[in-house]
């Protein structure tokens, strides 16, 4: 069932278009991310969603009804900030009472709903305290309760956990994905970070330059991006220019300055001799001992490598010059290489993905 429909939304601040006409359906209880870098729209889309901002053009349904121009109390929207947006000479549980009360609860039934969702953030024991005594994952743990306490449908986060420290906030992600279950709602996440996007969600919008660049499932932005700024935002993939020397209805091959490479075809409107895009991760790219093959084989020359912990990355030159790395697990007995060795790499057709080259168009290959 869609709970949230943006059907041709669009909004101009002066001459600056900040989100281009874009339709897009959430599903009731999903977990949408929208992620992309700084201008991209993420935070317009929310802010219109959430009735902050009213649309230039377009509808916005929730559950079916029109909402374009509700006001934000109509809406059934909780929103969480990044900056906690906690009242300071409030204790916790009084700032978390403050919404019942604008909702004109009673208060035993507010000091039931206050127990409970402190009960749920695990910190019933902070109640009385003010938020300049808690820690800023405490704090945000607050702002996610506060929000909670009214039960709103769709719950909206502006990146949220932008200003803690890495550790906690991979702690924070977990706590937020279960408080997702339990409480059933809707969630739109805004960040610009792709691992935290990849983590979380259930689909991932990617914008880029106000509109939407993919919609999909993590792994379906990871292994199968539709543009090679989707393809580029997520990690650090190997990238390999050509012309197309032959294809089929699923694999395709490109010359790839001086030898084959092949990859899945993402794209049925390229030609013999147009120019494509080779992407493939750096995790599907393996070292070829003697005798063994793969769909694609690269003679290279190893430059170095570099042991991060768990894994190695491994860094080759082709004779033309490209760099290609291979991201391998780390093992004590790895046989050492010699920079300046030659080696053979390789990696499966279904393991890489070809993409028009928006650079042969004229376009951006930003990142």
């Amino acid at each position: 069932m869609e709970k949230l429909i943006f059907s041709n939304v669009g909004k101009r601040f002066g001459q600056v278009v900040a989100l281009k006409p874009t339709s897009l359906s959430v599903r009731k209880g999903e977990f949408l991310t929208l992620l992309g870098p700084s201008g991209s729209g993420k935070t317009t889309l929310l802010q219109l969603l959430a009735g902050l901002q009213v649309p230039d053009s377009g509808e916005i349904l929730i559950d079916g009804v029109p909402a374009t121009h509700l006001p934000p109390h109509r809406r059934d929207i909780g929103l969480v900030f990044q900056n906690y947006a906690l009242f300071p000479h409030l204790t916790v549980a009084e700032n978390i009472a403050f919404p019942l009360k604008m909702r004109k609860l009673g208060a035993p039934e507010i000091e039931r709903k206050v127990r409970d969702v402190l009960e749920l953030v695990k910190l019933p024991h902070v109640a009385d305290r003010l938020p300049r005594e808690l820690s800023g994952g405490q704090q945000q743990r607050i702002a996610l309760a506060r929000c909670a306490v009214y039960e709103p449908s769709v719950i909206l986060m502006d990146e949220p956990l932008g200003a803690l420290d890495k550790k906690l906030r991979d702690h924070m992600q977990m706590e937020i994905m279960r408080l997702h279950r339990e409480l059933g709602a809707t969630i739109i996440y805004v960040t610009h970070d792709q691992e935290e996007a990849m983590a979380m969600s259930d689909r991932i919008c990617l914008m880029n330059d106000g509109g939407i660049e993919q919609l999909g499932t993590p792994a379906e932005l990871y292994f199968r991006p539709a543009t090679p700024f989707a393809g580029q935002f997520f990690g650090s993939p190997n990238l390999l220019r050509g012309r197309l020397l032959s294809a089929d209805t699923e694999f395709a091959t490109i010359d790839a300055g001086g030898f084959p490479a092949r990859a899945r075809r993402q794209n049925d409107d390229l030609s013999a001799g147009d120019t494509g895009l080779l992407l493939v991760r750096p995790e599907r790219v393996r070292m070829l001992g003697a005798g063994e093959t793969a769909d694609t084989s690269i003679g290279v020359t190893f430059e170095t490598r570099i042991v991060t912990g768990p894994v190695t990355r491994y860094h080759f030159r082709t004779a033309g010059g490209t760099e290609l790395t291979s991201l391998q697990l780390t093992f004590e007995a790895q046989e050492p290489l010699r920079p300046g060795c030659s080696v053979h790499i390789g990696w499966a057709a279904a393991d890489a993905v070809l993409l028009r080259d928006d650079r042969a168009v004229g376009g951006d290959n930003a990142e």
